[in-house]
C-alpha cells in the first residue's frame, strides 16, 4: 500500500490536494506552522483512527473533510473523514472507495457510508493481514487480541519528536497500553511466528481452559456426592437405632 494523494476539502468546496510520486522517496518541505507536521495525524485519522489529533493549524473550522488516496497493487482506496463537530475530540464515520482506478470526488459527492472498523478490518484484509491471535504469556491478564492496520501503524510513523528522542523507538510507544500492544504484535508483523503456530498455541490454551473447568466441575460433583453419602450414613444409623431398618451399616460404602 502506498500514499497516492492526500486531500483535503474546505467547506466551501475547494479542494487542496498533496499528490506523492509512488515508488519513490517523497520529501515535502516548507515553512514552520504550514502543516507538515500535521501530515502523520490527517493519515492516521483517515486510516481509522477515531481520536482526532490534526493540530489547529490545519483548522477544522475551515476542512470538511480529510481525504486519502491509497494505491494498492491492483486498485485504488479513497478514505474520507470529517472533522469530529463543534469541540469533539473523535470521529467515527467514514466515506470508504474501492476501485481500480479512482478520480478523487468533489466535497458534494461524498457522504459517510461506513465507519473506523469496518475501516480497519477492510484496509487489513487489502494487505494481507490474515486472522491471527497474538500469543500473550499465560500469567499475563492482557486477553489475546488480532494484529490489523492499527498496529502495524507503530512501525510505519516517526514524528520530528520520536526521532530525537533516545528513550523511545516506535510511534505512540509512550501512551498507556501501547507499549504492550508493540511488544505482542511485533512477533506477528516480523513473522517471528507462523500463524499455524499462532492458531495451535491459541488451541492448546482453550483446551487447557477446558480442562480446568472440567476438573473443577468434577471435583464439585464429587463434594456433593461425599456430602450426600455422609447425609445418607447418619439417616441410617438414625433408622437403625429406631428399629427402622436391619440393613448392616457395615455393608455402606460410599
Amino acid at each position: 500500500m502506498q500514499i497516492k494523494s492526500i486531500l483535503l476539502y474546505s467547506h466551501k468546496g475547494e479542494v487542496r490536494t498533496l499528490d506523492f510520486t509512488l515508488g519513490s522517496v517523497n520529501i515535502i518541505t516548507g515553512k514552520s506552522r504550514t502543516g507538515k507536521s500535521a501530515i502523520i495525524d490527517i493519515i492516521d485519522y483517515c486510516l481509522g483512527r477515531s481520536t482526532f489529533n490534526v493540530f489547529e493549524g490545519v483548522n477544522r473550522g475551515v476542512i470538511a473533510y480529510y481525504g486519502l488516496l491509497l494505491q494498492f497493487k491492483e486498485k485504488q482506496v479513497f478514505i474520507a473523514k470529517p472533522a469530529p463537530k463543534g469541540q469533539a475530540q473523535s470521529q467515527s464515520q467514514a466515506y470508504w472507495q474501492e476501485a481500480i482506478n479512482i478520480v478523487a470526488p468533489t466535497s458534494e459527492e461524498i457522504a459517510p457510508n461506513t465507519n473506523d472498523d469496518a475501516i480497519k478490518l477492510n484496509l487489513s484484509r487489502l494487505l494481507g493481514i490474515s486472522p491471527n491471535q497474538t500469543v500473550v504469556s499465560e500469567n499475563r491478564s492482557i486477553v489475546p487480541f488480532e494484529a490489523t492496520i492499527d498496529h502495524a501503524k507503530y512501525f510505519l510513523f516517526q514524528d520530528q519528536n520520536l526521532v530525537a528522542n533516545k528513550k523511545l523507538l516506535f510511534w505512540r510507544q509512550a501512551e498507556d497500553y501501547i507499549s504492550t500492544h508493540i511488544r505482542d504484535t511485533l512477533p506477528y508483523f516480523l513473522g517471528a511466528i507462523q500463524e499455524e503456530r499462532i492458531q495451535i498455541v491459541q488451541q492448546l490454551r482453550e483446551s487447557r481452559k477446558t480442562l480446568k473447568k472440567l476438573e473443577q466441575e468434577i471435583k464439585e460433583s464429587e463434594s456433593i456426592v461425599q456430602k450426600q453419602a455422609e447425609g445418607a450414613q447418619k439417616l441410617l444409623i438414625e433408622a437403625k437405632s429406631l428399629g427402622m431398618t436391619n440393613l448392616d451399616i457395615s455393608t455402606w460404602t460410599n
